[in-house]
């Protein structure tokens, strides 16, 4: 008899000695089961996959499982120097390979079964979201055979393509129009919003009062550190006064770098400078250049990126502040900039500034102007 258990496919082959077996296949994790010889083994995989999927049994790591190697992975001194954001996402990351996998020994985990959990992931995720699945699987799985918790190969290394071409194109499009442009900037500055101000009517009994904001002074000076640095959101979330300093009658930003460590010091561009002291923020300061209007204090990510929204909103714009920081280097090589110098003020490596620059920017007139104007300035050749 065949065992009918949601989400399990159940496959019959027959044997060389025309003998029958059912082998059952758990859908959702690609995980199989085991076959029609031990029913019972069948069962108790089956129950424990059910219980993770429905949290029940995530704080029951078997030895030896997946799930405890996840565990033992989130307390290592490893995962502690990871950065906060690679965290964040990893974490999830590793929730949902517990919820397929964290029942089963790491042997269980064949090249098979990632190939179809690649499959799973960009589905449920896209391309995108299906690389950094496997990517985070990968990752922990080089600890654990770092660790000596497992001598099985890893099953992540090498599993091939995400995308096809056209998704490939499109997303290289779509990243080119991610670009924020001169006149952005200043619908950002230039936004307005209209904000009740006299609390809700229908408490207080009295009318709304409603006055139009101007883009704060917080989100402003956001959005210029964020293209004349090209620093990441975290470390501008952290500027404080003391970071710069005077020299040669210039300002000066000298930072190391929250994810990498990097030491970064360079001139502030005269834009960002006069913003600065509209502010009246001077070099030596310590307060933090971006402030919380509540606190006054550091700005927490997602309160962050909640406030953010509202104004860009209030722009009428569809762009991220994570995309500032590669408008930066794009407008940079734009103007000539070689990408050593570009890297010497974002933190990249050569060969990461260079892929950046390749994915994003816009293959435009004003780009093939720009390269013939330099082309005519070339004498060597008089036909």
């Amino acid at each position: 008899m065949v065992l009918k258990l949601e989400g399990v496919q159940a496959v019959k082959k027959v044997t060389a000695t025309g003998r029958v077996r059912i082998y059952y296949r758990h859908r959702r994790s690609g995980m199989n089961l085991g076959s029609s010889e031990n029913e019972t083994e069948v069962l108790a995989r089956y129950k424990a996959i059910t219980a993770l999927r429905k949290g029940g049994a995530l704080r029951e790591r078997t030895p030896g499982s997946i799930g405890e190697g996840i565990q033992k992975y989130m307390a290592s001194v490893e995962w502690s120097a990871l950065a906060l954001t690679t965290k964040e996402l990893w974490r999830r990351n590793l929730g949902r390979l517990e919820e397929l996998w964290g029942a089963f020994p790491f042997a269980a985990i064949s090249r098979d079964v990632a190939a179809a959990a690649k499959k799973s992931f960009i589905r449920s995720h896209g391309p995108t979201g299906g690389k950094h699945m496997i990517v985070t699987a990968r990752a922990f799985w080089n600890w654990l055979l770092q660790q000596g918790l497992t001598n099985v190969q890893n099953p992540f290394t090498s599993p091939g393509k995400f995308e096809t071409r056209d998704q490939r194109r499109n997303r290289r499009d779509k990243k080119r129009n991610s670009i924020w442009k001169s006149e952005d900037i200043q619908k950002f500055l230039n936004a307005k919003r209209r904000i009740n101000v006299g609390g809700n009517p229908s408490f207080t009994n009295g009318k709304p009062q409603i006055q139009e904001k101007s883009t704060p002074d917080d989100m402003r000076l956001a959005i210029l550190l964020g293209v004349f640095t090209v620093q990441r959101q975290s470390d501008i979330l952290d500027m404080r006064g003391d970071m710069i300093v005077e020299r040669d009658g210039e300002w000066w930003l000298r930072l190391n770098q929250n994810k990498t460590g990097e030491f970064i010091g360079f001139p502030l561009h005269p834009t960002l400078r006069a913003e600065l002291e509209r502010q009246e923020i001077k070099p030596g300061d310590k307060r933090l250049l971006i402030q919380s209007p509540i606190s006054k204090g550091r700005y927490s990510r997602r309160r962050f990126m909640r406030r953010w929204a509202t104004w860009v909103k209030a722009a009428n714009l569809k762009l991220n502040f994570q995309a500032l920081r590669r408008s930066g280097m794009v407008w940079l090589s734009e103007l000539g900039a070689t990408p050593q110098q570009i890297a010497a003020i974002s933190g990249h490596s050569l060969s990461g500034t260079s892929t950046i620059l390749e994915e994003y920017i816009p293959r435009t007139e004003k780009m093939a102007a720009s390269a013939v104007r330099i082309w005519r300035s070339d004498t060597g050749l008089q036909l």
